[in-house]
């Protein structure tokens, strides 16, 4: 025998299913957040791309050509050729960075300019414990090599001041191991001497990200800025640290720290090997607007069940015939609140938007409860767990780490509202009543 369509268990059966279909437009709303995102993510390449990359320093290391003969067992004479490669002794840099923001359209990008100083000093290598010769080295064609990251943000000529003498950087890295993109200078090695000193100063623009590599035997990097919401990245984290409205920064990192010596012949040492020590500091921007509706609509199912959830005591408890088509209704009004905060977000920012619709949800919301429930006050029920709930919300999207737990919090408190509500209600007998009805 099949149960009456008026039955309590039919009823909750088609209020799920009309759950499942008014979550279908907050899918398409995800497709167009989704999209709306990428087309973010483009605007920050095309601003980044014009602008400058993230910028990672590399460098400098102290490049040694050579030459190696020897002859074989037959007697022929046979050449190798390479690179020498010697870190720094002593490595410093102290970093300014001036912030900005681009603007694409509705769509932005950190962007920076920043001011790198650097010095310290390289020590003549030790050929005891390699299969190279000082015999071997080209001393006339040594250069230091620079990697960094994207050139076209340096902004003007750069010079080594190599002791006491100053030499000008020319473009390209020249030594593959500080990657493709770079700058280095011929140096003149003075065997007489046992150390070098070295500084340079350059200017260079880039965005969002600043690093550097721990290349010296000991390496300090100081890097301070005007940006009130910085990221450490990478392998190090700050040994000291000062984020107020402005923010600053200072690493000291120990060549036992690294998977590197600190000298080495050829390919040994792979420049992703050397990446993989670099760390610095990214300019974040706050959580924008398309992350903080992403997390709304994460909360659409929970929204569309409470609601329906709410109407479904008004009708047993009071005994009123609500129409699926009414539940459909409603439904769909709580989905268009993501698409009009998405739309309203891109003109008008996040808080702004998201008061607007929550007004305009409610208000379209109470208006139609008050014909379907035939009562005022029960739709001004509705309104007001409608408002909780979206006040609620918009705390949780602002949170990261503790998203979770309020989000449980908040569902355990309803769960708990609704057993206490429906507590003494014998559904078997409402159930009954409804099949004799029918």
């Amino acid at each position: 025998m099949l149960k009456s369509p008026n039955s309590i268990t039919s009823k909750l059966f088609i209020i799920g299913v009309l759950a499942v279909i008014c979550l279908v437009p907050t899918f398409f709303v995800w497709i167009v957040l989704s999209e709306r995102t990428n087309r973010q993510e483009e605007a920050k390449n095309e601003i980044t791309n014009k602008w400058g990359a993230s910028q990672i320093i590399v460098g400098p290391i102290l490049s040694l050509p050579y030459t190696k003969t020897f002859i074989d067992p037959q007697g022929l004479r046979h050449e190798s050729s390479g690179i020498f490669n010697v870190l720094p002794q002593r490595l410093i840099h102290d970093a300014t960075i001036d912030p900005e923001i681009r603007s694409r359209g509705i769509f932005d990008a950190v962007v920076y300019k920043t001011k790198i100083d650097g010095h310290g000093a390289f020590t003549l290598p030790n050929f005891a414990y390699t299969n190279i010769k000082s015999t071997d080295i080209q001393w006339d064609k040594a250069y230091v090599a620079m990697g960094i990251t994207d050139t076209r943000g340096i902004m003007q000529q750069v010079d080594l001041q190599w002791n006491g003498s100053s030499i000008v950087f020319e473009p390209g890295s020249k030594n593959p191991v500080v990657g493709p993109s770079g700058i280095h200078a011929f140096t003149p090695i003075d065997m007489s001497k046992k150390s070098f000193e070295f500084a340079y100063s350059f200017d260079v623009r880039g965005s969002e990200k600043l690093e550097f590599l721990p290349l010296g035997n000991e390496t300090k990097v100081h890097v301070q800025s005007s940006w009130s919401s910085p990221s450490f990245t990478g392998a190090y984290l700050p040994n000291e640290r000062d984020v107020a409205k402005d923010f600053s920064a200072s690493w000291t990192v120990s060549s036992f720290g690294r998977s590197y010596p600190d000298q080495w012949v050829d390919s040994e040492v792979s420049a992703e090997t050397l990446s993989d020590s670099r760390f610095g500091v990214s300019l974040i921007q706050n959580v924008d607007f398309y992350t903080k509706i992403d997390r709304t609509i994460k909360y659409a199912v929970m929204f569309i069940a409470i609601t329906f959830m709410a109407f479904f005591l008004f009708e047993v408890l009071s005994k009123l015939k609500i129409h699926p088509f009414q539940y459909l209704l409603v439904g769909f009004a709580l989905a268009l609140f993501y698409l009009l905060l998405l739309s309203l977000s891109e003109r008008f920012g996040f808080l702004p938007a998201y008061g607007i619709s929550t007004l305009a949800t409610i208000g379209l919301i109470t208006s139609y409860s008050a014909k379907v429930l035939r009562a005022s006050t029960k739709a001004l029920v509705v309104a007001g767990l409608l408002f909780l709930l979206y006040s609620y919300l918009s705390i949780i999207v602002q949170l990261e780490d503790l998203a979770l737990l309020y989000g449980s919090v908040l569902l355990f408190v309803l769960l708990a509202l609704t057993m206490y509500l429906t507590r003494s209600i014998d559904w078997y007998q409402i159930d009954a009543g409804e099949r004799k009805q029918s």
